[in-house]
C-alpha cells in the first residue's frame, strides 16, 4: 500500500492479506492450503479453516468481506481494528490519511476491475476478494481509477526487506541509542528555494508517522551561511515538541545542521544528525551506539528488496 501527493510517494505500509493466503483444491471450494493470516481472519468471523474441510459461498464471503474491511481500515475509511494490527507486515499505514483516489494492483485488481474471463477460477480467494472490494467503501464512498497496469504491478516479496550496513559522520547531544526500526520520512531539500516549505513538510511527515520518525533529506552541497541558518531555523520549529530528533542527509551537512540547531533548542535537548547516508522513502533505520570516540555511529538500513533502479 502507498500513498502519492503531486507524483511523489509519500508513505507506505504492507498488510498480509490477500487470495492466496486460502487455496482451494478444486472448484467445490475444498481447503487445500492456508496460512496463518487467513487463519487469524477466519478466526475474526467464527470460521473454523482446515485442510479437506468445504467451504460454503457464505463462508467465503465472509472471510473476503472481512479482509476488504481491514483494508478499508488501513486507508481510514473506518476505524481500526486489532485485526488490522495483526495482519501488518514491517509496518502499515500511519493514520489519519487522506485521500482523494484510489487504485488496485496485483492479481485480484483484475478481479475487482472485472478483467477475468467469466467463470475463470483460480483455486483461491482472489475472485471474492475482489468481488468485495468492488462493493466495498473505496467505490460507494471514494473515487476509484483503474490503472494502466494491474496484475503486473505487483511482485512476490514486495514486503520483504534487504540490509546493509552504514556508517556516517555524526553530531548529537545527549541521544539514548540505539534506536531501532526507525521509519525514513523524506522531505524535499536540494536547493535553497525549499527552506521556506521546510518547517510544513517536516511536519507533515510527523502528522503521518504519528511522531515516530527520522526526517531524511540529500541536503544542498554548497550552501550559504544565511541559507544554512534558516534552514536551521524552519527545522528547529518543526521539531522543537518532536522525539526523536532525528535528521539524516545524503550530502556532508550533519556537524554544521547539528551546531546550528542546538542553537534554537534548550541545553539539554536531545538531538542526532547524521550525513553520508543515502536513503529512499520507505526505508527503516536501525541507529546503533557511536564508535570511534563519537566520531560515527553504526546503522543498519532496511530497505524493499527491489533493483535501486526501479524504485526511482
Amino acid at each position: 500500500m502507498a500513498l502519492f501527493a503531486g507524483g511523489n510517494p509519500v508513505c507506505e505500509g504492507c498488510l498480509n492479506i490477500g487470495g492466496r493466503l486460502l487455496r482451494f483444491q478444486a472448484d467445490d471450494h475444498t481447503v487445500l492450503s492456508f496460512t496463518p493470516s487467513i487463519e487469524a481472519v477466519a478466526r475474526d468471523r467464527s470460521i473454523v479453516l482446515s485442510e479437506g474441510k468445504r467451504l460454503t459461498d457464505d463462508e467465503i464471503g465472509r472471510l473476503a468481506g472481512r479482509m476488504a474491511q481491514v483494508l478499508e481500515e488501513a486507508a481510514g475509511l473506518r476505524e481500526r481494528t486489532p485485526l488490522h494490527d495483526a495482519l501488518i507486515v514491517e509496518h502499515g499505514l500511519p493514520r489519519n490519511l487522506e485521500a482523494d483516489v484510489f487504485t488496485f494492483s496485483g492479481g485480484v485488481a483484475d478481479c475487482i476491475y472485472g478483467l477475468t474471463g467469466h467463470g475463470e477460477n483460480f483455486h483461491d480467494l482472489g475472485e471474492a476478494l475482489g468481488r468485495a472490494l468492488a462493493g466495498s467503501r473505496f467505490f460507494t464512498e471514494r473515487r476509484v481509477l483503474r490503472p494502466a497496469e494491474t496484475s503486473h504491478a505487483t511482485v512476490i516479496g514486495a514486503g520483504a526487506y534487504s540490509m546493509a550496513v552504514s556508517g556516517s559522520t555524526i553530531q548529537y547531544r545527549s541521544m539514548d541509542l540505539p534506536l531501532k526500526s526507525l521509519p525514513v520520512a523524506s522531505v524535499p531539500f536540494t536547493r535553497e528555494g525549499d527552506i521556506a516549505g521546510l518547517r510544513e513538510a517536516i511536519s507533515r511527515q510527523y502528522d503521518i508517522f504519528d511522531g515516530e520518525c527520522a526526517i531524511y533529506m540529500e541536503g544542498i552541497p554548497a550552501i550559504t551561511w544565511e541559507g544554512l541558518k534558516r534552514a536551521a531555523a524552519e527545522i528547529a520549529d518543526a521539531m522543537r515538541d518532536r522525539s526523536p530528533k532525528v535528521l539524516i542527509f545524503k550530502e556532508d551537512m550533519a556537524k554544521a545542521f547539528g551546531q546550528a540547531l542546538s542553537r534554537h533548542w534548550e541545553g539539554g535537548t536531545p538531538f542526532l544528525c547524521l550525513d553520508g547516508i543515502e536513503l529512499l522513502y520507505g526505508d527503516t533505520v536501525d541507529i546503533g551506539s557511536p564508535l570511534g570516540g563519537g566520531r560515527v555511529v553504526p546503522v543498519i538500513v532496511k530497505t524493499f528488496a527491489f533493483p535501486q533502479e526501479s524504485r526511482r
